[in-house]
C-alpha cells in the first residue's frame, strides 16, 4: 500500500530528472501504462533503440548512446523520504528507481526492473508527473 510520503517523495524526485531520464520514462509510460498495463517489480520493461530513435527523431547512434545513459543514470538514482512508523517514530526510507538494468550486446535494447516503490506509485504520480515535465521541454 503506498501512502503520501512515498507519492511526494515520487513527485519531487521526478522533478530532478535529466531530460533523457525522462525520455527513457516516457517511454516506459508508453509500453505499459498508456496501453493499460501495469509496472511489475517481476517483469522487466524493455525499451528498443530504435523506439527511442523514432519516437524522438534522432539517430541511430544518439538513440543507443542516450538510452544507455539515462539507464544507467535511472538505475543509480536514489529517492529518499520520511514516513512515521507504526509506532510513531520517524523513519528515513530510501528507494532506487529501478533495481536491475540490462543492455543488449549487439546496442538494440535496454531492460529495466522497477523497485517496488515506482512500481506501487506508478499509476497514481510517477509516469503524469514525467509526461508533465517531458511537455515542458
Amino acid at each position: 500500500m503506498i501512502n503520501k510520503y512515498e507519492i511526494q517523495a515520487v513527485k519531487v524526485a521526478s522533478a530532478a530528472l535529466s531530460k533523457i531520464e525522462n525520455r527513457l520514462l516516457e517511454l516506459v509510460y508508453l509500453k505499459t501504462i498508456a496501453k493499460g498495463k501495469s509496472i511489475s517489480v517481476t517483469e522487466e520493461v524493455r525499451i528498443e533503440s530504435s523506439e527511442y530513435q523514432i519516437h524522438f527523431g534522432c539517430s541511430k547512434e544518439v538513440a543507443w548512446d542516450e538510452l544507455k545513459e539515462s539507464t544507467n543514470m535511472l538505475f543509480e538514482r536514489a529517492i529518499c523520504f520520511t514516513q512515521l512508523s507504526p509506532t510513531g517514530n520517524t523513519e528515513v526510507v530510501k528507494s532506487r528507481w529501478v533495481g536491475q538494468v540490462g543492455f543488449s550486446s549487439d546496442r538494440t535494447y535496454v531492460v529495466l526492473l522497477f523497485a517496488p516503490l515506482i512500481a506501487n506509485t506508478s499509476k497514481a504520480q510517477i509516469f503524469y508527473t514525467t509526461t508533465k515535465t517531458i511537455e515542458k521541454i
